[in-house]
């Protein structure tokens, strides 16, 4: 098993592993995006959202994962400035087949710059070029239409909708969009 990246650039952003010194500034963006996120981020159930101290284990967390090869969690950055912009990375790892699956959020008042699909197809080429993917794959609830579309905006194939697979925050069912991709050759750039 290969291990993972550091950091990635893009055109635009930088994604990288989050530090403990990141908790602050992760912390707002979470804060500042908690009305969206809480709709569809189970870690970001509630009225509230996470606290500081709660940022922080995320951090830590995250850099055990990253040094496991369990998970690959990132933040988006700016290359320009450094803002905090978003999270990404994979939130599922199959190495036995190798399949990932990509997870992201971007922050409410940076939604439709195009953060998100810059972030999705880094980490697809990255998946694809470097770490032998066969298989990589987007989920989200079917209501959420600007997640679904960057998926369709980079290529992936719409293969299911799973029906009543898990309950969003509010206790309700959730149906899940699954979108995968077997080949870097489909991968599209964002527009």
């Amino acid at each position: 098993m290969p291990k993972l990246a550091e950091r990635l650039t893009s055109d635009r952003l930088i994604l990288r592993l989050p530090t403990t010194d990141d908790a602050p500034e992760l912390h707002d963006a979470v804060a500042a995006s908690h009305p969206e996120l809480s709709r569809w981020m189970e870690w970001a159930a509630g009225d509230e959202p996470q606290s500081l101290e709660e940022t922080r284990s995320f951090c830590k967390e995250a850099h055990r994962k990253w040094q496991e090869c369990i998970e690959y969690p990132v933040l988006i950055t700016l290359s320009t400035t450094g803002e905090i912009v978003g999270a990404s990375g994979f939130v599922a790892i199959d190495w036995d087949v190798p399949m990932f699956e990509i997870g992201y959020w971007v922050r409410t008042d940076c939604v439709g710059r195009g953060y998100g699909s810059e972030a999705a197809r880094r980490l697809a080429c990255y998946a694809f070029e470097e770490l032998d993917a066969v298989r990589v794959e987007l989920r989200m609830d079917t209501l959420n239409t600007r997640s679904w579309s960057i998926a369709e905006r980079l290529g992936f194939e719409w293969e299911a909708t799973l029906k009543k697979i898990a309950r969003v925050n509010n206790g309700e069912l959730r149906d899940t969009r699954v979108y995968a991709m077997f080949s870097i050759a489909d991968l599209k750039a964002p527009r």
